[in-house]
């Protein structure tokens, strides 16, 4: 079993951080007003 992180973990990852991120902004704006 490789330890060897493939374009498609590193993709699935960004996403992941991406929708993550966006939901935390949405949070923020949201009890910011």
């Amino acid at each position: 079993m490789s330890e060897l992180i493939t374009l498609e973990d590193l993709t699935a990852l960004e996403e992941v951080l991406k929708s993550s991120a966006e939901k935390d902004v949405l949070i923020f704006k949201h009890s910011a007003t």
